[in-house]
C-alpha cells in the first residue's frame, strides 16, 4: 500500500516541506523522506529534481543540512543502486556543490555525513565514479583529522575497498599517484 501511494505520500511530504514555516515539521519532513528513500522504487521520481532540491537547501539552509545529508545517504545505502547516467549526475552535482562550498565539509556536525557520502560515492558499483582526484583529496583529509574511532574506522574500510576494487583487480589507481605516499604514511602514523 505504501509503494502503491508513494507518489502522493512524497507530495504530501514536499507540500508539508513547502508550506510550514516552523522548523521542525519541515526537519521531520525531510526525515520521513529520507525513511522512504531507503526502500521506495526510485523510479516513481526522478533523481535530479530530488537532487537539485536536496543541493539547494544544503547550501541555503543550515537547519536541514543534517537532515539533507540523510537522504542523500539513504539512496547512496540501497543495495539496487548502480552508476546509471542520473547517478552520475547526482555525482557530478555533488561535486559541483562541495567543490564551491569546501567550507561544508568543515562544519563539526557534518563531518560523519560527509564522509559516509563520500565513501558510498568512492566504493559504489565497484568503484565505478573513480578515479576522481577530488573525492580521494577529500576523504584523505578526513583520514588525517577524523578523531571518532567508529568513523575513522568507516574511513579505513573504504580505503581497503578502493584497495580492493582498484588496485588488486584492475591493477591501476583509482586517484593520482600523488596521494599514495602521503595517504600510507597517514594511515600509519595514525594506527594505535
Amino acid at each position: 500500500s505504501l509503494q502503491r501511494n508513494f507518489k502522493a505520500i512524497y507530495h504530501f511530504i514536499v507540500n508539508a516541506f513547502k508550506r510550514s514555516n516552523d522548523v521542525n515539521m519541515r526537519i521531520e519532513a525531510l526525515n520521513t523522506l529520507s525513511e522512504y528513500l531507503k526502500w521506495i522504487d526510485l523510479r516513481n521520481f526522478s533523481y535530479c529534481s530530488i537532487s537539485d532540491v536536496f543541493y539547494d537547501l544544503l547550501i541555503c539552509y543550515k537547519d536541514f543540512r543534517v537532515p539533507i545529508l540523510n537522504c542523500l545517504i539513504a539512496i547512496l545505502s540501497r543495495d539496487d543502486v548502480a552508476v546509471d547516467a542520473l547517478m552520475s549526475q547526482i555525482f557530478q552535482k555533488f561535486l559541483c556543490i562541495i567543490s564551491s562550498h569546501l567550507d561544508l565539509l568543515k562544519e563539526e556536525e557534518l563531518i560523519p555525513s560527509f564522509v559516509k557520502i563520500l565513501s558510498k560515492f568512492i566504493c559504489l558499483d565497484n568503484c565505478a565514479l573513480m578515479p576522481n582526484d577530488l573525492i580521494a583529496e577529500l576523504m584523505f583529509e578526513y583520514t588525517k583529522s577524523v578523531d571518532d574511532p567508529n568513523l575513522f574506522s568507516f574511513i579505513v574500510d573504504t580505503w581497503h575497498h578502493v584497495t580492493q576494487c582498484h588496485m588488486l583487480s584492475t591493477n591501476a589507481l583509482p586517484f593520482s599517484s600523488n596521494f599514495i605516499l602521503p595517504l600510507e604514511i597517514t594511515l600509519c602514523s595514525r594506527m594505535y
